[in-house]
């Protein structure tokens, strides 16, 4: 795994050059994949000129935010600067990936881990994982896990402040077209805004308050964990609107791919239970375990990951990072599978960040 530090320059800007020198090649293979997934996702609802123009008006809405950054890496990279926006909305525009989540206490504050997990071609993603170390921004130094040609982020810890991760949610609400529209009422790309929440944001409730604030492209999770065990905090979120779960000090937050708090519980996507075919009940009339008696599940295997997760983590009380990646990695197949990317355990409170990439031991920054 590449390893990079970074400074910010006198207008607060990151110079990627020193780092893309070396990535460029892998960069340029990645924003064409990103490219590639985006644009199959999206140009059978929509011709690709006009996508193209999207991408256009929102350069120039949000350009003032990280405009010089977008036009100093696509320069690097050598691809036109439209190109590397496109592939930097692959995020929003797809909404592909499916994540799992904990934050845990220890005795030396919370433990934020997770999984990425993201189809994606010839393992492109855990070939180019990268650690960034930003310093000398105003509100304090961060640490990126990230992909070379990308600028936002997923998952990031800003060392005494708080540490941060994106989760893709299935809402039910949500359609292609409706990203356009907030993308072109200049809502912010769900990265971006990770990004900037890292370079404004002075502490965790900081932190908070500005992700609840400000609309967003996509429908989102985000889950950050403070310096102190009570600072814990889901942010589920809607273009528009947003909701807000909490764990008291000693107990532990869990993010899957579904909404959890009560507000946005009818936006869930749900099928018919496979065991008792939506009708609440098995062959001996009893309440059905699988989906409590309702007739429908998630799409997706939310919940088993939800119920694991509660499990381990009682069961294994992680008490560091190393402790989080292994909870993340013994489920069977269940929470780290074939499109886990990479595994990323995280403490705000002393900095440190463990990394593992699935067939590599774990890597302590």
């Amino acid at each position: 795994m590449n390893i990079f530090d970074f400074y910010t320059d006198r207008h607060g800007d990151l110079d990627w050059k020193p780092a893309l020198q070396t990535q460029a090649k892998s960069a340029r293979k990645l924003l064409k994949a990103f490219r590639e997934q985006t644009e199959s996702n999206v140009l059978g609802a929509l011709p690709a000129t006009l996508l193209r123009s999207v991408v256009s008006v929102l350069h120039k809405m949000l350009g003032s935010a990280y405009g010089a950054e977008c036009h100093s890496i696509a320069s690097a990279v050598g691809v036109p600067v439209e190109e590397l926006l496109f592939a930097n909305l692959a995020y929003d525009l797809t909404q592909a990936a499916g994540c799992s989540t904990f934050v845990a206490s220890t005795p030396r504050g919370p433990v934020h881990a997770r999984t990425l997990d993201w189809p994606f071609p010839k393992d492109h993603l855990r070939r180019n994982t990268t650690a960034y170390r930003v310093h000398g921004c105003p509100q304090g130094d961060y640490t990126i896990i990230g992909w070379p040609g990308l600028f936002g982020v997923l998952t990031a810890v800003a060392p005494g402040r708080f540490s941060i991760t994106v989760n893709y949610v299935r809402n039910a609400r949500h359609t292609v077209f409706g990203a356009i529209h907030h993308a072109v009422s200049g809502h912010w790309p769900v990265p971006w805004l990770i990004r900037r929440t890292l370079d404004e944001a002075p502490d965790f409730s900081s932190a908070v308050r500005l992700l609840q604030s400000e609309e967003v492209i996509s429908p989102v999770l985000i889950t950050l964990a403070g310096t102190k065990n009570d600072e814990k905090a889901v942010i589920e979120r809607s273009p528009t609107g947003y909701a807000t779960r909490k764990a008291r000090k000693l107990n532990h937050l869990i993010t899957t791919n579904v909404y959890q708090h009560d507000s946005y519980l009818e936006e869930n996507i749900t099928v018919a239970c496979s065991e008792c075919e939506g009708g609440g009940a098995n062959s001996r009339h009893q309440r059905c375990e699988h989906c409590d008696g309702s007739g429908v599940q998630f799409e997706d295997d939310s919940l088993q990951r939800i119920q694991y997760l509660d499990d381990a983590i009682c069961s294994q009380k992680p008490m560091s990072c190393l402790g989080a990646i292994d909870v993340l990695f013994d489920g069977d197949g269940l929470i780290a599978y074939q499109d886990t990317q990479h595994a990323v355990a995280m403490s705000a409170r002393t900095g440190e960040v463990a990394v593992c990439i699935p067939g590599h031991a774990p890597i302590t920054l």
